[in-house]
């Protein structure tokens, strides 16, 4: 899970996103050999003291294994138009390889990719019958709409995508042609419209189109896809949550468009400058916008400055980020807090936090400098947030020196010091400031409540947390220690627990380690109650990878794959209980996925021959479907 890039889940883009991954070479087996390994709808159900083995998945912006092949071809076949040499009866020819990487969860049914034979198979997750659907050429991404049976299915060898719709088991196909390149899908959460676009972040060889967007319409009998052109290089995107609005993030700005009044003809949409100087887009930035559409707010990756554009006025503001002594300080994390118009900016390196509330401060710099708002274009010798520049700094320490040389030769120490110190910079309007007493902090999660604020550091050596109650009039940060670094923090949607991954050392284990090294050398997880700040770690086999909340359920599955092959598994975390049960998983995992607002996820594991299985976290049940070409019945 990228987790990805984080995926904005605080700002109106609470979209799901996906780009193709190119499939690697996959195992060549006998036809004996696939035989044996073909079967169909078996299940088994684990007992809850977890016996057996447990699994995990990454699929973590990675291979999934297996490599495509130009013009269709399967894996050594020769474009060789000379007679066939006679075949040897008693050699094994090599099987037919199938690519099933892409699967999407959709209401009721399954829908996987078979890139090699062009078609989607969809499993009904209820009765476990296999049926298959042509698509375009060379299919390789398939994304849901959320809680829907309607699916965007990505063709890179036709530069296609398909709608796919089922429906009682019968499935409908819609093909449009897309932009070339086309490598990522965006579905709304809000409404039936998809973006697909060229990601120049893919890692592909090829470029695609870089100047446009394509914008499907899945509304029932109004089916359409429509080009528009954006700024250079559209990296992402975000829907208003009232759906009427989305917002495409280029190198050259925000582009917004209306939904649906601006898809029904092609056309360009200039993007609103992020800055307010053009030379600033050469930097990396991180991009939110607010879920109601109003604010977009920019953090430039390696510079003391933010952006806020106000998207009714289209007036871009510049700030500086710097100290109560007016030296620079770089933000190591910007997210925007839910429903609250405001942002929390973490300061790793200066050891604070900073709350802004968007509308104060940008009324702050409206008012030319009240309340230490300004911004840097409208003061062009002020450093911005309505701080002194460096130079107006030393001016007053000039200016307090020559005060002080005139004072009386009696002053006491204590008297002289304070005489000839320059007044500390108050904060700019609409700024809460927050010290971490030097505790490591540089990244932060924000519940999708907006009530908490979880902060951490992937640094080496940073073992605690801290903790940030936003609804607090007087927020005051909270550590709590921990036994392991942490590389990733998530937040399930409930907003009251949160999983800190961890990672070992790499040392192998020895007979005299003590726990406390044994502790380091292990792989693992740790759940957090929010509430009481208390935080449970789980020991893991293998290293923890992609996971699914079940929120409905106060249940959490994580993917334990072992690199040597042997012992896959999937944990079901209770966080009623505080207690974790594993099943054992046949195959390597790629990808887990939740039914919404049910106990059951489906994982797609790496097999010759397609293979799923369902977990019902509160039974405690696996089932599984192997052999989709077999057992498939073409629509």
């Amino acid at each position: 899970m990228k987790t990805i890039a984080k995926m904005m889940n605080n700002c109106t883009n609470i979209t799901t996103k996906m780009s193709v991954q190119r499939p690697m070479t996959a195992l060549l087996l006998t036809l004996f050999s696939a035989w044996a390994l073909v079967a169909c709808g078996e299940s088994s159900a684990s007992d809850s003291g977890g016996k057996g083995a447990s699994m995990s998945t990454d699929t973590s912006a990675g291979d999934f294994g297996n490599a495509s092949y130009d013009d269709g071809e399967y894996p050594g076949a020769a474009k060789d138009t000379s007679a066939p040499d006679e075949v040897d009866p008693y050699v094994e020819v090599p099987e037919e390889e199938f690519a099933f990487h892409s699967a999407a969860v959709g209401e009721r049914y399954v829908f996987i990719v078979d890139t090699f034979r062009d078609q989607v198979i969809y499993v009904d997750s209820e009765s476990l019958k296999i049926r298959a659907v042509k698509v375009g050429d060379s299919p390789v991404l398939v994304q849901a709409f959320p809680g829907t049976d309607t699916v965007i299915v990505l063709n890179e060898g036709s530069q296609t995508a398909s709608l796919l719709r089922v429906a009682d088991g019968e499935a409908e196909v819609m093909h449009f042609e897309v932009l070339p390149g086309v490598n990522t899908v965006v579905t709304s959460p809000y409404g039936p419209y998809a973006v697909l676009y060229y990601d120049h972040h893919g890692g592909d060889t090829s470029l695609g189109a870089l100047n446009a967007v394509s914008i499907l319409r899945a509304t029932p009998g109004q089916e359409s896809l429509i080009e528009l052109g954006t700024g250079f290089k559209p990296s992402s995107v975000a829907f208003r949550e009232d759906g009427e609005r989305l917002f495409v993030v280029s190198q050259a700005g925000l582009t917004v468009v209306a939904l649906p009044e601006d898809i029904d003809t092609p056309s360009f949409h200039p993007p609103l400058p992020l800055v307010s100087d053009p030379l600033l887009n050469q930097y990396e930035r991180e991009v939110h916008v607010t879920r109601d559409g109003r604010f977009a707010v920019t953090r430039l990756i390696g510079q003391a400055q933010i952006s806020v554009l106000d998207l009714e006025s289209a007036d871009v503001r510049m700030f500086d980020t710097i100290s109560e002594t007016g030296a620079s300080i770089f933000a190591s994390d910007l997210d925007l807090i839910p429903g609250s118009g405001r942002f929390v900016m973490t300061f790793r390196d200066a050891g604070r936090v900073r709350l802004v509330d968007i509308e104060a401060f940008m009324a702050g710099a409206d008012d030319d400098g009240a309340g230490g708002g300004a911004a840097a274009e409208d003061e062009p010798d002020a450093a911005g947030d309505g701080y002194e520049s460096e130079a107006a700094s030393e001016e007053i320490i000039e200016e307090a020196v020559e005060e002080t040389s005139s004072e009386p030769v009696e002053e006491t120490v204590e008297e002289t010091v304070e005489a000839s110190a320059p007044d500390l910079i108050p904060l700019p309007a609409g700024v809460t400031e927050l010290l971490t007493d030097g505790v490591t902090l540089g990244l932060c999660r924000v519940a999708d409540d907006g009530n908490t604020a979880v902060f951490f550091s992937t640094a080496l050596g940073a073992r605690s947390i801290g903790l940030l109650d936003l609804s607090e009039t007087d927020p005051a940060l909270r550590f709590v220690p921990l036994h392991k670094e942490v590389r990733i923090v998530e937040i399930d949607p409930s907003s009251r627990f949160g999983v800190l991954y961890h990672q070992a050392s790499g040392l192998a284990p020895n007979p005299g380690d003590d726990f406390e090294t044994l502790i380091e050398k292990s792989n693992g997880y740790s759940v957090l109650d929010i509430a009481s700040s208390y935080v449970q770690p789980f020991i893991t086999k293998n290293e923890p990878k992609d996971l699914v909340f079940l929120p409905d359920y106060d249940r959490m599955l994580v993917l334990l794959p072992d690199p040597a092959e042997l012992d896959h598994r999937v944990e079901v975390v209770d966080f009623v209980r505080f207690l974790a049960t594993n099943h054992p998983l046949y195959a390597r995992p790629l990808s887990i996925q939740a039914f919404k607002g049910e106990a059951r996820a489906v994982i797609l594991e790496e097999h010759v021959s397609g293979r799923l299985t369902l977990v019902d976290a509160v039974n405690d049940q696996t089932e599984s479907v192997t052999g989709f070409h077999l057992n498939a019945e073409q629509n």
